[in-house]
């Protein structure tokens, strides 16, 4: 099932071309209504038995993972809406060439990165400040590298959740009538606005 496939439309305003001088002509072009959301009911969403982990491996998109458990590729956003991740590209993990690439782009050098400091943890992984990890006696205190930061960012985001696969009849049956009241409240405003009009 497509998201966007049956979001309805809507007429926006838009300044058109100079006509006869300094006249503006103002039309509307016909555009989906991006402001149309659907969400997971809260029952659904905050149940840990809704929800399959699945580990990201180098390669996945979205479209493949829904093919792959959904068995089918257009259930792509439901993957993103269950896993909470709205940026295909930055909030699922990186590739490991594409990692790298963000690496050097970001910080000059793989080298650089590993060889400068990101921040000093205690041994319980807490952030501390440089004074304090001089003097702590603690043996698990580290030095977190800029590298190592990243990394551990990048590999923590390959920890997913997707939501069962028994819940596909439910989600479609709730979008298909969310669509529904939308375009009949829309059609029961134009018929009220012509009638008032």
């Amino acid at each position: 099932m497509k998201y966007f496939e049956d979001i309805p439309s809507i007429n926006y305003p838009y300044e058109g071309k100079m006509v006869g001088g300094s006249d503006v002509t103002i039309s509307y072009i016909e555009c989906m209504d991006i402001m149309i959301r659907f969400r997971l009911k809260n029952d659904v969403i905050m149940s840990p038995l809704s929800y399959y982990t699945y580990i990201w491996k180098d390669g996945d998109r979205p479209d493949k993972i829904a093919d792959l458990y959904y068995d089918d590729p257009d259930f792509a956003w439901l993957v993103m809406m269950s896993a909470s991740s709205f940026d295909w590209l930055y909030d699922f993990p990186l590739q490991n060439n594409i990692f790298e690439k963000y690496i050097v782009d970001r910080y000059g050098s793989i080298s650089f990165a590993m060889s400068n400091t990101h921040h000093y943890e205690d041994g319980e992984g807490d952030v501390i400040d440089y004074t304090t990890y001089i003097s702590s006696t603690d043996p698990l205190k580290k030095i977190v590298s800029i590298y190592d930061f990243e990394d551990s960012t990048n590999t923590s985001k390959r920890k997913i959740k997707l939501l069962s696969k028994k819940f596909i009849p439910e989600i479609v049956s709730e979008y298909s009538e969310m669509i529904k009241r939308i375009n009949e409240s829309r059609d029961t405003l134009k018929t009220q606005y012509i009638s008032t009009g």
